[in-house]
């Protein structure tokens, strides 16, 4: 069979030829015609209005607990120092209080013209046992309390 004897035959091969070219052109990007996914559809901008309400929920959420962490730092920084203040003003207190006594056993031991080796005896503590050994002083002080007496 001879296809340009059959002119039939041959303008069917000539339109199936032209739709084919039709058909790719469709996927090849070069033709005018609108693209098969229609951006402007009120489905995608529904979607794209629920995606930044989403996003500004979390935006929402995210500043809101940042502000709460702030808020709770704050309140643990003015604890700490309030606590730091009342044990520093705690601890002069003490410190007023220890030096007065001191002062004052200090003043009654001058008063009663106690002996100095004697003064210096309480002054030392000689339950503490000493890295060095310190036998010889001990018994040093000692003999000059004594003879004082």
């Amino acid at each position: 069979m001879d296809f340009g004897e059959h002119s039939e035959t041959g303008s069917n091969i000539e339109s199936f030829q032209e739709s084919e070219v039709d058909f790719l052109s469709d996927f090849s990007g070069n033709s005018t015609s609108q693209p098969i996914i229609d951006t402007s559809s009120s489905v995608t901008a529904n979607y794209e209005r629920l995606q930044e309400e989403k996003i500004a929920q979390k935006v929402a959420a995210e500043e809101k607990k940042r502000q709460e962490y702030l808020e709770e730092a704050k309140a643990s920084i003015e604890k700490f120092f309030a606590d730091r203040e009342k044990q520093r003003e705690q601890k002069v207190a003490d410190n007023m209080e220890g030096e007065r006594l001191f002062l004052e056993q200090r003043d009654q031991e001058v008063d009663s013209k106690s002996k100095s080796w004697e003064r210096a005896i309480q002054m030392v503590d000689f339950s503490v046992k000493p890295e060095q050994d310190i036998s010889r002083i001990k018994q040093v002080m000692l003999k000059l309390q004594y003879q004082e007496a």
